[in-house]
């Protein structure tokens, strides 16, 4: 029989099924650890001056929030479809974009790092004495993300596809893959990706430093995510905004893709931003330019 149970924490108060008497996981209102107890005295048992301060949200929403977080940790739950497969869905949902943008400020600071260290962001690729492309950015900062070893073992004289670097496709780093495409880590392709070309941090005649950049650092897009890219993470290959930038989920031409209500981007300082689908091209073609002189309100693009 269903009975009462009040989070000791945030104390938000609603009816729980009997089945998860004993129950542990995290409360979604202040993500504190909550162990549902044994039965209680159930909304029958209760006095009608104790039933009027329940509503019926209440009722429901700290089953659904807890359930919700539970299936996100994995753990398995029998709580009715019809009320909670749709909080699992969005909650789902959340913490994708979440690990997805933690993964694009992770790369954002390794690429702040390298410029520290070298003077400029790095190339988008390594060319050999012929001018001939050998490999993506992304091999240059391993060290910067913590993957010394893997570096170490990367031939830096062959291009990606040589038969000694051909070995390193199954190790690309978990950071390189946005979870909202779950193919990208299998088939070893990179969901995060440069914008290079005229007025971008990466043009033509060499990549800039964070010190060239005259806009506003937060205003300035450092990284964005794609489909998957259709070229292995070691394989040169970025997204040429020469022309604009596009939205959609065409690998390597648009930016966006994993998520259906948003697109992942951080800025040169490591700003996270979700840029919605609609948003004009001319604003994004403006958060593309280091030096472009724009003024971007971007208060309502934060996560």
């Amino acid at each position: 029989m269903p009975f009462y149970f009040t989070c000791p924490y945030c104390h938000l108060r609603t009816l729980v099924d009997d089945r998860f008497a004993g129950s542990t996981g995290p409360c979604a209102d202040c993500a504190k650890m909550v162990t549902i107890p044994g039965r209680v005295p159930s909304a029958i048992d209760l006095t009608p001056a104790q039933r009027r301060h329940t509503t019926r949200k209440e009722i429901l929403s700290l089953v659904i929030r807890i359930a919700a977080t539970m299936a996100i940790m994995g753990t398995v739950i029998g709580v009715s479809a019809v009320v909670v497969l749709p909080a699992l869905e969005r909650a789902k949902k959340a913490r994708n974009r979440g690990v997805c943008l933690n993964n694009m400020r992770l790369i954002v600071n390794a690429l702040n790092s390298y410029a520290k260290e070298h003077g400029t962001y790095p190339p988008p690729y390594v060319v050999d004495s012929k001018g001939k492309p050998l490999y993506s950015w992304r091999i240059l900062i391993l060290p910067q993300l913590g993957y010394d070893g893997l570096y170490g073992q990367f031939v830096l004289d062959q291009p990606w596809d040589s038969p000694t670097n051909l070995a390193f496709f199954k190790d690309m780093p978990d950071v390189f893959a946005s979870p909202g495409s779950p193919d990208a880590k299998a088939v070893s392709e990179s969901n995060y990706v440069l914008l290079t070309g005229t007025a971008t941090l990466f043009p033509k005649t060499g990549p800039l430093s964070p010190k060239q950049i005259t806009d506003e650092p937060s205003q300035t897009i450092l990284l964005a995510e794609t489909t998957n890219s259709k070229k292995k993470w070691t394989e040169p290959g970025d997204i040429d905004a020469s022309l604009g930038v596009t939205l959609g989920n065409r690998p390597r031409i648009d930016i966006g893709g994993n998520h259906q209500d948003g697109i992942n981007v951080v800025a040169a300082d490591g700003t996270p931003m979700v840029l919605p689908p609609d948003i004009s091209s001319v604003v994004v073609d403006a958060l593309k330019t280091p030096n472009g002189g724009e003024r971007v309100d971007t208060t309502s693009l934060k996560p």
